[in-house]
């Protein structure tokens, strides 16, 4: 009996199967896709889990794919997965998403993340990290992307951003995201970024706080300046987020430098005080 229809089997499709033909070829591409998607909504965590779940609700699974031959061992859905593009299948299964949730909202956050478990100090193998984006509105992850083993989250960054609706969009890095290349490709996308700053830019870190120190101080309801006031986990926390222009007080190379960043943007300074500790953090924003 044909699988029955179904609007994620019909975009899984569109991916082209790299694999070679062979004898050996039997489980088609899209039917080893649908079951391991099917197999992480389900609440599974790797290839193993996936392969043994799919065995108890076989005869319902066969409505849905085909698998001529029968379900797959993990071992063939590990093959299967490691020959796809890293960035195509996120890209198919986030239209998916946003076709069923709908749009993300306008606040879009970016963050790198180490993932638990992947380390394995006898086969020297270093813990994975991934670069992930979500919308804080919505609650919907919106794709991630794998930090090559060999470079570090400045080059996935711009990879995950391929993968995101930018226009009109408020985008939220750490600071190793805050890079001229990162922040034009938000703007150049019609989104808007604010890029937390550290020491990885000393000259923006170091002219921030300058900048404030020659500020006057805004009066207490300028839109410019907020202070709010939280309780948790014992303590109180209170913040104080004020923004600058940067064209009238960060220097005109910085400026001319970060391109978008001349034209409306500004350092958020930040106060946290909690057990008698105080904070300060920079951002720059693009608008």
């Amino acid at each position: 009996m044909p699988p029955m229809p179904c609007a994620l089997g019909e975009q899984l499709q569109t991916i082209p199967d790299p694999r070679r033909p062979c004898a050996t070829l039997k489980h088609p591409l899209v039917d080893v896709m649908r079951l391991g998607v099917c197999g992480v909504l389900a609440g599974w965590e790797d290839f193993v889990e996936i392969a043994t779940w799919g065995k108890v609700p076989e005869d319902f699974l066969r409505t849905l794919l085909e698998f001529p031959h029968g379900m797959p061992w993990h071992d063939t859905l590990t093959r299967g997965f490691a020959v796809l593009p890293a960035a195509t299948l996120p890209a198919v299964v986030l239209a998916w998403l946003q076709e069923r949730r709908g749009v993300p909202g306008e606040w879009l956050h970016g963050a790198g993340k180490t993932l638990r478990g992947t380390r394995c100090q006898s086969r020297k193998v270093q813990a994975w990290q991934v670069v992930r984006a979500w919308a804080s509105q919505t609650g919907l992850t919106l794709g991630q992307v794998a930090v090559d083993t060999k470079s570090n989250e400045i080059t996935a960054i711009p990879e995950l951003l391929k993968l995101l609706e930018l226009h009109e969009k408020l985008v939220t890095l750490e600071a190793r995201g805050c890079q001229k290349a990162i922040a034009r490709t938000i703007v150049e996308g019609g989104g808007d970024s604010i890029l937390a700053v550290k020491d990885n830019q000393a000259t923006w870190h170091a002219e921030g706080p300058a900048a404030f120190a020659q500020a006057p101080t805004p009066p207490l309801r300028s839109s410019r300046r907020t202070t709010t006031v939280e309780k948790g986990q014992g303590r109180y926390q209170q913040r104080t987020v004020q923004v600058l222009p940067a064209r009238d007080y960060l220097s005109t190379a910085q400026s001319a430098l970060w391109g978008g960043a001349e034209s409306g943007d500004g350092y958020p300074h930040g106060v946290g005080a909690g057990a008698g500790d105080a904070a300060h953090r920079g951002a720059l924003l693009s608008q």
